[in-house]
């Protein structure tokens, strides 16, 4: 046969919004290049997404092209009948297509709970109240298992337990429960909880209140046994400034306690994240403690939000995972409108950050820079134009700098930059191979001047994970991102912040995790993933930059620039060379070895190897400024201009021929 068409059974039960991706391969068996097209008939074609529309195939050789179904959320239950026409050089083939679209009713659960007391004493019975609120699509939500648990915060000790019990809910349950504690209680912080084990013990709901036990102190109990003496008069004189007193330094005492207590709250040691695993990494310290705190950078595939308020440390702890993904010989992409990551190519130096390095085991020969490209986009179209896979490198970042752009155009480029990795062809991975960084993701909100740029993450957050393309965003505010966005995003880092996020925090994870929120000290936020702690957030202290923590100083941008636009010009006499058939095997060399010093920050070298290369081939950045000046006009720049060093060096985004 001069064509043959490969399809699978296109036959799929989806519900709305749902999407489902296949392939359909056309194979050329001609000599020459065919064209072809693909479309669809019948009801189905409203769900159907094709790669492209007009395709050509080499002869000999075989076109793969991807179909999405993707009923919209708003499409109705039923069946979807029709076929998919593709031809290719005068040959028409069919390919049935049916899809059942059926809405998928979920059981959701909420469970909220209230201590009735907020302080009582050992042996007593703490009474409580439980709530439990049917938010899902179903009428009923039954065979709810429920747990109740006295826990202390300090060590998260069980004292005391109800037996489980299960109930049933329309629409809001409501009830009181009463739990004795033992006589042999400790004072001190606990918290009553309550899990909620639902729809077939698939899903869970837990909640938390808090209260306090406190017992008779040792000098009151004195006290009472001095009243009850017939000498208490004679000497009340004397035991009165001593209680005064006493009551002050307890009251001292009990203070800095709570300071040591700041982030004491109960943990599942056993669930944390554990060394070992090749993707395992340390990020610091579990707050309050000396223990390391470890990130298993796999996590980053179903994508990180980290959120605090200005000068919480928030890009800092972003910038911390991000070294150790790149210490792990990974590639990182960052969009970035302050230019500050722009310091990773070089070493840090600063005296202030470096004081911290002993307290997390490191010291001044671990700084170092890494290998990196810079790129600044002065255009939201300049991202259509840029072949993303070029720059995923191991174990260097390339960050594109967007603090040129206005508000509008920051979103326009962030809509660009999702579109432009969905046009592109990856291969499926099941771990992180490239980290993508967002920073101050806020900008893309509407109450910022955002036009829904958040929409394209929700996408991206959706389909990137199966080409191991983690995304991280950074952003002062988190509580305004629509759920379409944090449904899809499982690792949350929440640093120092104030307002909406508090409340986000005390609704969610209840009113202990909030309060210690607000006390937060710099560099430290709470980590929290589903799949650790029992769903609960713990805290982190998140170690010190091992690269610089400030952007690049604008003459070293500037030099970077000007290499890289020799760079950049040889690249276009090359290109033209092999156009032409000529051989180019040398100068491609060459050039190698002068993009290799500029990435290991060797700025002389690179410039001897380019001033030679350069002179045999008529390119020097001279020329290209002396005769832009003798026109009387400023030297041509690309719309995407580069910068590179570090231990990284420099090059420009050259367009992509068309």
């Amino acid at each position: 046969m001069p064509y043959e068409f490969k399809a699978p059974i296109i036959d799929f039960v989806i519900y709305p919004g749902q999407s489902k991706v296949f392939t359909i391969e056309v194979t050329n068996n001609q000599n020459g290049t065919a064209s072809g097209t693909i479309t669809a008939e019948g009801p189905i074609w409203t769900m159907l997404e094709f790669q492209f529309g007009t395709f050509t195939v080499e002869g000999g050789t075989t076109k793969t092209i991807q179909v999405k179904l993707k009923p919209e959320a708003s499409t109705m239950p039923g069946i979807y009948t029709g076929d998919i026409v593709v031809t290719l050089g005068g040959m028409t083939h069919r390919i049935a297509a049916t899809a059942a679209v059926e809405l998928l009713e979920e059981a959701l659960l909420d469970v909220q709970v209230k201590a009735l007391k907020t302080q009582i004493h050992p042996g007593e019975t703490l009474p409580f109240e439980v709530a439990l609120i049917n938010m899902g699509a179903t009428d009923e939500v039954d065979d709810v298992i429920l747990n109740y648990s006295v826990i202390m915060i300090e060590g998260s000790e069980v004292i005391a337990t109800l037996a489980s019990e299960t109930v049933a809910l329309q629409d809001i349950n409501k009830f009181r429960r009463e739990i004795e504690l033992p006589d042999n209680a400790k004072s001190g912080r606990y918290i009553i909880e309550v899990t909620a084990n639902y729809w077939h013990t698939r899903k869970y709901a837990l909640s938390s209140a808090s209260f306090e036990v406190t017992t008779i102190p040792a000098p009151l109990l004195a006290l009472k046994k001095v009243f009850t003496w017939w000498g208490t008069w004679l000497i009340l004189f004397f035991l009165a400034p001593g209680a005064y007193f006493g009551t002050r330094y307890l009251s001292k005492f009990m203070k800095r306690k709570e300071e040591k207590q700041r982030y004491s709250l109960p943990l599942s040691w056993d669930e944390l994240p554990k060394e070992g695993a090749p993707s395992v990494v340390k990020v610091g310290k579990v707050a309050g403690t000396d223990k390391p705190a470890w990130f298993d950078l796999d996590d980053l595939t179903t994508h990180a939000i980290v959120a605090g308020a200005t000068g919480s440390g928030k890009t800092v702890s972003a910038m911390v995972i991000a070294e150790e993904v790149l210490k792990k010989e990974l590639s990182i992409i960052v969009f970035d409108p302050t230019a500050q990551w722009t310091g990773f190519l070089a070493p840090n130096k600063d005296e202030k950050m470096m004081k911290n390095y002993e307290a997390f085991g490191l010291s001044k020969e671990d700084v170092q820079s890494f290998k990196g490209l810079i790129f600044e986009i002065r255009d939201p179209e300049d991202i259509t134009r840029i072949d993303f896979k070029n720059w995923i490198r191991p174990g260097e970042l390339t960050v594109f700098t967007l603090n040129k752009l206005t508000t509008g155009q920051f979103d326009q480029t962030v809509r660009n930059i999702i579109a432009r990795i969905f046009e592109q062809t990856w291969e499926e991975a099941s771990g992180l191979k490239t980290l993508i960084v967002f920073d101050e993701v806020h900008r893309l909100l509407e109450k910022y001047g955002g036009l829904g740029g958040y929409v394209a993450l929700e996408k991206a957050a959706r389909e990137f994970r199966k080409w191991g393309l983690g995304i991280m965003v950074i952003s002062q505010v988190l509580s305004d991102f629509k759920e379409a966005v944090k449904g899809n995003v499982l690792t949350e880092v929440q640093m120092h912040s104030k307002g909406t996020d508090i409340e986000r925090v005390r609704k969610k994870y209840g009113d202990e995790f909030a309060e210690r929120l607000l006390r937060q000290e710099v560099g430290v936020g709470f980590l929290q993933n589903p799949r650790y702690n029992r769903g609960k957030p713990w805290f982190v202290h998140f170690r010190p930059l091992i690269h610089s923590p400030h952007k690049l100083l604008e003459e070293e941008l500037a030099t970077y620039k000007r290499l890289g636009d020799i760079v950049w010009q040889i690249r276009d006499k090359i290109a033209d060379m092999k156009e032409k058939g000529q051989e180019t095997s040398d100068v491609e060399l060459e050039l190698k070895l002068a993009e290799d010093k500029l990435k290991t920050g060797a700025f002389r070298m690179a410039e001897i190897y380019l001033d030679g290369l350069g002179g045999r081939m008529g390119v020097t950045a001279g020329k290209l400024a002396a005769s832009a000046e003798k026109e009387g006009e400023a030297p041509k720049k690309p719309a995407v201009k580069s910068k590179g060093g570090g231990k990284g060096g420099s090059t420009k985004a050259k367009p992509k021929k068309k």
